[in-house]
């Protein structure tokens, strides 16, 4: 009878010892911006429609886990506010073809108790290349919020940078891409 009472208590008491506490979240007051150079300027653009959920285990303010995430960006909500400068984004990425800017997450290194290295699949302009990106996080009243940086090479992707005024304007090839995001709850 006791080795059944001892079972009984263990079956109970194991789920709970082993249970990670996983939350599906969604990103609200999403910031993306594309920061590039030119022969002539500096420029910026803005990503106006950013979508990104993900599946996280937080525990006492840190990140212990991410178990899903990914980003959706719309190629035609890139705004330069140059309309000129938006359809060379457009011609380059082939907006028409590839509707959509892609990340899908494949792991999580834990760098310190504030920052998250993140490896992923980013899928840009129909070519899919693995990238790893550093992340600042800060625990919020409802969520956590995320922040960092990636510097991409258009060239990688297959994308000439683009060009004007008969090739005299010439873009960098080097973008930066920043980021900051809040996860709160799906609800």
């Amino acid at each position: 009878m006791k080795l059944i009472i001892t079972i009984i208590t263990l079956l109970l008491y194991m789920p709970s010892i082993h249970a990670q506490q996983w939350s599906a979240m969604t990103a609200k007051n999403v910031e993306l911006k594309i920061l590039g150079t030119s022969s002539v300027h500096d420029w910026e653009s803005i990503v106006e429609t950013v979508s990104v959920e993900a599946e996280l285990w937080i525990e006492e303010g840190e990140i212990k886990g991410i178990q899903h995430a990914q980003l959706v960006a719309h190629s035609k909500s890139i705004e330069s506010g140059k309309s000129i400068m938006n359809g060379k984004i457009y011609d380059a990425l082939e907006v028409e073809t590839y509707p959509e800017i892609n990340f899908q997450f494949l792991e999580m290194n834990r760098l310190s108790e504030q920052e998250v290295e993140i490896t992923g699949n980013l899928n840009l302009a129909g070519v899919s290349k693995k990238v790893t990106v550093v992340s600042r996080y800060e625990p919020q009243t409802e969520g956590v919020r995320f922040a960092g940086n990636y510097t991409l090479d258009m060239r990688d992707y297959n994308i000439d940078p683009p060009t004007a005024m008969m090739g005299t304007l010439k873009t960098g090839a080097l973008v930066d891409l920043n980021f900051s995001f809040v996860f709160e709850p799906t609800k």
